[in-house]
């Protein structure tokens, strides 16, 4: 079975991500100290990429639903043991029409609670979804590892 998850090359070519290409632009930082860095233009940037707010706003939704329908509390990371594909797709389109329909003015009531949905709580529920099926594709729990039809492309470790 083909390792989707480890090998960068495919990556790199089809989105040129890495290394920039060798110029005469600087290779080092210096700071008003004195002190001195690598530049880090090939790092990933996940201070810039992530929002703390809404990451903030996801841990709400995942701690808010550990709580199951029989009281239990399932541990944080359960969602890890492996979701199939198709469920977490079929969760993430019901999920975007929702928000979709609010975006658009529609009343949306959540069908577990007989209430009016919350954007919040669709985009917890979407962010989920995704994450889900992104874990899924680079990091396969067992009982999802499977030959697909259509190979994925990876995404790249971070680069050193």
């Amino acid at each position: 079975m083909e390792d989707h998850g480890k090998d960068i090359g495919q990556f790199k070519s089809d989105y040129k991500v890495g290394h920039p290409p060798a110029t005469t632009a600087p290779v080092m930082r210096q700071f008003d100290s004195g002190a001195t860095r690598n530049i880090d233009t090939s790092k990933f940037d996940y201070e810039g990429f992530l929002n703390p707010e809404a990451l903030h706003a996801f841990a709400a939704f995942m701690h808010h639903h550990r709580t199951q329908k029989d009281g239990s509390i399932r541990a944080s990371d359960n969602w890890q043991k492996g979701i199939p594909a198709p469920v977490y797709m079929k969760s993430l389109v019901r999920h975007v029409i929702d928000l979709w329909r609010m975006h658009r003015g529609y009343a949306v009531t959540n069908p577990d609670t007989g209430l009016p949905h919350d954007e919040r709580e669709l985009c917890g529920a979407i962010i989920f979804n995704v994450m889900g099926y992104l874990k899924e594709l680079v990091d396969p729990a067992p009982v999802n590892q499977v030959d697909r039809v259509h190979p994925v492309k990876t995404y790249p470790q971070q680069p050193k």
